[in-house]
């Protein structure tokens, strides 16, 4: 049995928190549903897990496939407000 809580409620104490980096991450409607569809790949419900599990894969993937030169060239800054979608 889970016990449930309401909104907002503190479960941990601040020695118990460590010191996690909490990130916002808003997203449109296409980046919800590439979300919402490896979240299903993966089989998972939660939405911040599947953000951290798609962040260490595509880190694995870039880190493994591409070189130092050909990295740079990839990911050379193009805009101030990139999206998935584009």
């Amino acid at each position: 049995m889970t016990l449930e809580y309401p909104a907002f409620t503190r479960t941990k104490l601040d020695e118990e928190k460590g010191n996690d980096d909490i990130v916002n991450v808003r997203l449109n409607a296409s980046d919800r549903k590439i979300l919402n569809d490896y979240k299903e790949l993966i089989g998972n419900k939660q939405d911040s897990t599947a953000l951290k599990l798609a962040l260490f894969h595509s880190f694995n993937v870039i880190h493994l496939n591409f070189s130092g030169d050909i990295k740079v060239s990839l990911f050379k800054k193009r805009s101030n407000n990139l999206s998935i979608s584009e």
